[in-house]
């Protein structure tokens, strides 16, 4: 679920109402608020090995590096700036209520393309994610999927989702063609 998606539902679970277009911003704008001191806080908070050596590797090799979250734009960047992985992200597409991931990944490579100035073969455009949900995603809009083996969900479980390729971590090297 995406950022609005959890904060409407947590306001209906709370007020027994959904809540109004106003009361959702506010509510999304609340937990941003405090968002900085409670990502600091946090102590299971970790950057996941090869995570920023893979980073810069693909960014040096010309890759363009997109960032694609149901979290809102201000959480997102709050949550990489802990980790100091900002830098990498040249585009992002963001969670906004009642967009699904898919169109979140719409919206990346709408945004990558815009930045290159012109198409790129969704084929050869790779999303990269640890569950289910993001490989019929990326797969949603042709996109090619890589599943990394470090949330939630393991090696077998992600290419039975039909992942286009698995890693145990992202200190493997990426099969990019």
């Amino acid at each position: 679920m995406t950022d609005p998606d959890v904060g409407a539902k947590t306001f209906e679970a709370v007020m027994e109402r959904k809540p109004t277009p106003r009361e959702l911003a506010q509510l999304i704008q609340r937990r941003l608020e405090h968002l900085p001191e409670a990502v600091a806080a946090s102590e299971g908070y970790k950057v996941l090995p090869g995570v920023p050596e893979r980073l810069r590797q693909l960014s040096r090799d010309g890759h363009l590096l997109g960032l694609i979250t149901g979290n809102g734009d201000g959480a997102a960047h709050v949550k990489l700036a802990r980790g100091d992985l900002n830098r990498w992200f040249t585009f992002g597409a963001y969670a906004t209520a009642g967009v699904d991931r898919a169109g979140i990944v719409r919206r990346a490579v709408a945004r990558g393309e815009a930045m290159l100035g012109q198409d790129v073969p969704n084929a050869d455009i790779y999303v990269i994610g640890d569950t289910p949900l993001d490989i019929q995603a990326a797969h949603a809009v042709d996109c090619t999927a890589i599943a990394v083996a470090t949330g939630h969900f393991d090696a077998d479980a992600l290419r039975e989702a039909g992942a286009d390729n698995v890693l145990e971590t992202l200190e493997e090297e990426l099969p990019l063609g």
